[in-house]
């Protein structure tokens, strides 16, 4: 039996006017700074139990739609306050959960909310890596 692929976690941010129109995950990651190991750096991206389904569902046992709900409310407040602060807003799902028959057209239907409203970009945590290594490449 083939496992089903994992849902990758999303990252919604607002874009604010700035200099050079960076978007907010640009803005963020430039602030960031890498933590150095003996086995190389590690960069923290942003998260947050909020909009996690495990806290969610499995520890909280909230009702299906509860992800739609919390996550619409928590952006609306987030892309308020995005016009003059950065904001990021971390999306955590796992396929064994969101991504069930009765869950999953919630977290659809959140992102086609997010989606809908203008100077929104949504990246993985790998994409925002990129972005974070790209930026802070010796050049």
């Amino acid at each position: 039996v083939e496992k089903p692929k994992a849902l990758e976690s999303k990252v919604a941010a607002k874009k604010v006017d700035a200099p050079k129109k960076k978007t907010v995950v640009e803005k963020e990651i430039k602030m960031a700074n890498p933590i150095k190991t003996k086995s190389g750096n590690i960069v923290s991206v942003p998260y947050s139990v909020e909009l996690n389904d495990v806290v969610i569902s499995a520890v909280q046992h909230h009702a299906s739609d509860e992800l739609l709900r919390r996550g619409r409310d928590q952006f609306d407040q987030l892309y308020k306050e995005g016009v003059t602060i950065p904001r990021v807003m971390a999306i955590s799902i796992h396929p064994y959960l969101t991504g069930v028959a009765h869950r999953i057209k919630y977290l659809e239907a959140l992102y086609d909310y997010i989606l809908s409203h203008e100077d929104v970009v949504m990246c993985t945590g790998g994409e925002i890596l990129d972005i974070y290594k790209q930026q802070n490449s010796p050049r």
